[in-house]
């Protein structure tokens, strides 16, 4: 992923972070400091031995909030 979009990512999850308070001037320092950390996480992959663990043990789709 280049900087330009990188830079429209962090935009938009810092938008979404301010929701629904989000001005003219776009979101806030704070919510784009959130985002730069959240794409930097998102480049860094998990390994395999990771994905194998949660494997082990996770039974409920990825986007279920159940811990099982």
């Amino acid at each position: 992923m280049d900087d330009a979009a990188k830079y429209i990512l962090r935009q938009r999850i810092a938008s979404i972070l301010d929701h629904p308070s989000v001005y003219m001037g776009g979101p806030s320092h704070q919510s784009v400091q959130k985002a730069i950390i959240i794409i930097r996480e998102l480049e860094d992959a998990p390994t395999r031995e990771e994905i194998e663990i949660v494997k082990s043990w996770r039974k409920s789709p990825w986007d279920s909030l159940e811990r099982i």
